[in-house]
């Protein structure tokens, strides 16, 4: 993991119990294992050592929505066809590179 993305695990816990919600770390160094942390994986049943999905890219990341490193309150389908209420933010080094 990105060590800069371990600065982000407090917040994690602290947004995942603040809403009772699933939050998800992505390191884009590694896309195709790119799932490095998960907090209360209660949504979409994801793991440790997964891909960011094509939908992600296409739908959030390439979206004209996506602006200021950011794109909130989305809907997507989860693996069981289950609406999910869903918002990305990108997470730059201090390069400004996406990490």
């Amino acid at each position: 993991m990105h060590p800069t993305l371990n600065n982000f695990i407090p917040a994690a816990k602290l947004i995942s119990q603040t809403f009772d919600c699933e939050v998800i770390l992505h390191d884009f160094s590694t896309p195709q294992s790119s799932v490095v942390y998960i907090e209360n994986n209660i949504v979409t049943n994801r793991a440790v050592g997964e891909s960011f999905t094509e939908y992600f890219v296409k739908e959030v990341l390439l979206s004209r929505k996506f602006h200021d490193d950011c794109c909130a309150n989305y809907i997507m389908e989860g693996k069981d066809e289950k609406k999910i209420k869903s918002s990305t933010s990108l997470i730059r080094d201090n390069n400004g590179k996406a990490i």
